[in-house]
Parts: structure tokens; C-alpha cells; sequence
């Protein structure tokens, strides 16, 4: 909690001088005589700006599943200090959401299926994010990025575990990455995509789905992108399958329950398996390493890179 030196000037805004600080999940709750609530810093001012309206179009629309944004006594959602932005969200009472549970996972289904509902109805000129609806140009740079890597490796005087783990499934990681551009632009997908782009939460990590009493509540909506809904339901079901060992049963177990609450057509159900076939790790973890530096453990990696390609590349 880097700015607990500015917290009291944070929170005289709110017109808070005395509070009760607590150590909770992962991050400080904060219990004065009219809140209970949690700050969070974020580098941009739009993003909170965002958050405010997203939120707020959630509320009036009966979708209750998520935090409160405190406006302070200047009505505005956030204080600014030294280039950093601070907002105060209402604190939901509960506990993170516990990926290998069946019943818990279920009713994160359904909370998302909720916000879906809700959301596809939100004016997206009303705030400024990224449209990540083109998974045609996405997929490409990522061929783009996986090249660069190759010619990183190879320009190497020598090779760790690494750097030979990498270099043997490059090749692999291209052919999928072909493969699935190829159904994408054979099918006309792309167009779809562009036209059926809703609000995606995009974050949907076990710590922004807080379990509370019966119902499963949405936190941090500091991450919103346009997308395809397909793409906030893969990737949460990519998490939930990738935490329980690659256990079909959880895929299959998410894909029924969301169908249940909402028919999927035969091009989303395409899309849905186009996703889940995206070698998201094998990527992530090389750009990381590679074109990010970040310092790890090779040992590390190369376990993460074998576990992760059983299920990605096939091997």
C-alpha cells in the first residue's frame, strides 16, 4: 500500500478524519462513522471516469453485483496526488471467489451472465477505452510478436532451458495462431465481432469476484475493453480451467451453465472454442521474458512453459 502516507489527505476529501485501518484479501478496508470502504490508486483520471459511469449505469439499470464509487465533497469520484489518481469504493463483505469449487464458479457464471445482459444496452460513446474486438489483428501481432522472440533467441551466443523450450515450439504456436486466424477470416467473423462489441469487464481474476452471503459480486471495473461477451466468458473459463489442471468437466460445467442462461448461437459457440484455442500462456510468457526482461527463475518458466503446452500446443 504505497500511498498510505497520503491516506488522511485522501480522506479529508471525504471528510474523514478518523478511521479504522484493516489488512483484508488484498488490499486495506477502511471503517470510519459513515464508510466502509477501500482505496484504490489508479494512473489515470479515465479510467475512474469510466469506472463512475459504468457503475452507475449498472445501478440504475438493477444490476446491484458490484461496488459504489464515493464521491467526495468536491462531487468528483477521485483526489489526484502527484500524478496519481485515488478513489474510494464501497467495501463488499466477503471472500474471493474459490476457482476449484463447482458451486461457487456456477454462481460467477451467472453474475457475469447478469452483467452481460445488462451492459450490451450501454451507450459506448459515453466513455473513452480500448475496442479489442479485433481478434483478426490481435492474432497477427502476435505472430508478429512470437517472430520477434525466434529472432531474439537465435541471436544468442548461447541458449538456456529457456531459450531451447521456446525456440522448439515456436513453430507449433504460429500454426495454431494461422489456424485460427485462418476460421476467423474464412467465416466473416471479424465483422461480426466488430458489430456485436459490448463493454467486457476483461479482469475477471478469482480477486475481482468476491463471494458474498449467496451472490457473486464484480470489483474493479478498471479494466473495461470493448470486446465480444464471448471473450469475458473464455477467459474466465480459461482461468477456472487452467487452476483445476486442464479438468474438462469445469470447462464443459461453464460453457452448459452459461448456455443456460443465455442461448448461444452456433457462431458464438465457434467463437467460444477459437478462444479457449488461443495459446495464451505460451505467448504471455514469452513476451514477458523475452521482450519485457522480467527477471525469473528459468527453472520456473520452463515448468510453467511445459504445463502450459500439454494444453495449448498439444505436446
Amino acid at each position: 500500500m504505497d500511498f498510505i502516507g497520503y491516506l488522511d489527505d485522501i480522506l479529508k476529501d471525504y471528510n474523514i478524519d478518523r478511521y479504522d485501518l484493516h489488512k483484508l484479501r488484498s488490499v486495506y478496508r477502511i471503517s470510519s462513522k459513515n464508510y466502509d470502504m477501500v482505496v484504490k490508486k489508479f494512473n489515470s483520471g479515465c479510467k475512474l471516469n469510466n469506472t463512475l459511469k459504468i457503475i452507475s449505469y449498472l445501478r440504475n439499470n438493477s444490476f446491484n453485483l458490484c461496488q459504489d464509487i464515493y464521491l467526495n465533497k468536491y462531487k468528483e469520484c477521485y483526489c489526484e496526488i502527484n500524478g496519481k489518481y485515488y478513489a474510494c469504493f464501497s467495501w463488499v463483505d466477503g471472500k474471493e471467489v474459490n476457482f476449484k469449487d463447482h458451486k461457487e464458479v456456477k454462481k460467477c457464471i451467472k453474475s457475469i451472465y447478469l452483467f452481460h445482459r445488462v451492459i450490451k444496452n450501454f451507450d459506448q460513446n459515453e466513455i473513452t477505452i480500448s475496442d479489442n474486438s479485433d481478434w483478426i489483428n490481435s492474432f497477427q501481432n502476435d505472430i508478429t510478436t512470437l517472430t520477434n522472440i525466434r529472432n531474439i533467441i537465435m541471436k544468442k551466443k548461447e541458449w538456456n532451458s529457456v531459450d531451447k523450450f521456446y525456440y522448439e515450439n515456436i513453430d507449433t504456436a504460429i500454426k495454431i495462431l494461422n489456424r485460427l486466424l485462418t476460421e476467423l477470416d474464412g467465416n466473416g467473423f471479424g465483422n461480426i465481432l466488430s458489430m456485436d462489441k459490448i463493454v467486457c469487464h476483461n479482469s475477471l481474476y478469482y480477486q475481482n469476484l468476491i463471494l458474498n452471503k449467496r451472490d457473486v459480486y464484480l470489483i474493479d471495473f478498471g479494466g473495461i475493453s470493448l470486446n465480444h461477451y464471448v471473450h469475458d466468458l473464455s477467459r474466465f473459463a480459461r482461468r477456472v480451467f487452467y487452476k483445476n489442471g486442464f479438468d474438462v468437466k469445469f470447462l464443459n460445467m461453464i460453457y452448459k451453465t452459461y448456455n443456460n442462461y443465455y442461448k448461444l448461437s452456433d457462431i458464438d459457440k465457434r467463437l467460444f472454442k477459437i478462444s479457449m484455442a488461443y495459446p495464451y500462456k505460451f505467448i504471455r510468457i514469452g513476451y514477458k521474458y523475452y521482450l519485457q526482461n522480467k527477471e525469473v527463475n528459468e527453472d520456473r518458466i520452463v515448468s510453467k512453459l511445459i504445463k502450459y503446452s500439454k494444453y495449448e500446443l498439444g505436446r
